[in-house]
């Protein structure tokens, strides 16, 4: 890859797409500047953990070590929320007051969980499950007791439902579809899977909807 030098690359969001473009940008022989702003405080990291070892302290694995941005030279801004976009001027302004000016602008921002009608995301004891803090979150609340309901009986559900099995967490899946994992899933594979987990403990509740949430 051939690029001016003034050339200069912005990308907003600094999960998985965010740290690998950057990465094969400069692999690539791209020489321009090169800013990735992400809104988490942490560096880059794998997603994928989350929900599979949140109650654990190797949950935070790193896409990609700190040096390996400074080595080659992409200014990794995080804990920087953006503000605005301006594409007469082409300049990104980020929460904490920086004007970053870019010749291309990638969006790499990845999903955020789907909020439920109704529900006030600020109860006491809800919890998402997309980030590193949401991890944390969710481990420190069920370390106190207590019970946990898993709206969604997807991957990420019933992965968490393994998890906090495993710690002797009493855990009730709400599922509104037929089955288990539905969109992705055959039917003997969520069968198989409805049988394991009900098998170590897991209360599964298909074909159900939550109408609203309130604290006892």
């Amino acid at each position: 890859m051939t690029a001016s030098p003034d050339a200069s690359v912005v990308i907003i969001g600094a999960g998985h797409a965010g740290s690998g473009l950057a990465a094969i940008l400069r692999q690539s022989g791209f020489a321009g500047s090169l800013t990735i702003i992400g809104d988490e405080r942490h560096l880059p990291y794998h997603r994928p953990p989350l929900s599979k070892k949140f109650d654990s302290s190797d949950v935070e694995q790193l896409l990609r070590p700190r040096e390996f941005y400074v080595e080659n030279n992409i200014d990794l801004r995080v804990g920087q929320g953006v503000r605005s976009i301006d594409l007469n001027t082409r300049v990104v302004a980020t929460d904490s007051g920086s004007e970053i000016e870019y010749s291309t602008l990638v969006f790499a921002t990845g999903s955020t969980p789907r909020s439920l009608p109704g529900v006030d995301p600020a109860l006491a004891g809800v919890h998402t499950l997309r980030s590193l803090d949401d991890a944390h979150d969710l481990s420190e609340s069920l370390a106190r007791g207590g019970a946990l309901v898993i709206v969604g009986g997807g991957y990420v559900g019933m992965e968490v439902a393994a998890v906090a099995r495993s710690q002797g967490t009493p855990v009730t899946v709400i599922e509104r579809e037929d089955r288990l994992l539905a969109r992705v899933a055959s039917a003997e594979l969520s069968s198989m899977l409805a049988d394991y987990h009900t098998q170590r403990g897991v209360t599964i509740r298909i074909g159900q909807s939550i109408s609203g949430l309130r604290n006892w």
